[in-house]
């Protein structure tokens, strides 16, 4: 991008850029949306707050923050029912 020369998406995807390279957009966004919606809502929305807080935190201070959530979401009644589900091969019931 520094120097304007132009690449493709595949190559997008190659730098990071992007994560995923298709040709039919709204059934690929449909697809990630719905593995969003499948997820317990406290993880989601507990995920997407530290997301916002991660950039002005310094390295050592993110991983921890997010290590500490991760122990506290497993340690959870969703990751009880996530798991649950999932040996019984079921949709989880989210608590409210």
């Amino acid at each position: 991008m520094l120097t304007g020369e132009p690449f493709d998406a595949e190559q997008a995807r190659e730098m990071g850029l992007v994560t995923h390279v298709t040709d039919d957009v709204p059934a690929t966004v449909a697809r990630l949306c719905e593995g969003v919606l499948a997820g317990a809502p406290r993880a989601i929305a507990e995920t997407k707050r530290l997301l916002r807080r991660v950039p002005a935190l310094d390295r050592n201070t993110a991983f921890a923050e997010m290590r500490s959530l991760s122990d506290e979401l497993f340690d959870g009644t969703d990751a009880v029912e996530g798991m649950a589900a999932f040996r019984e091969r079921r949709s989880p019931v989210w608590p409210s």
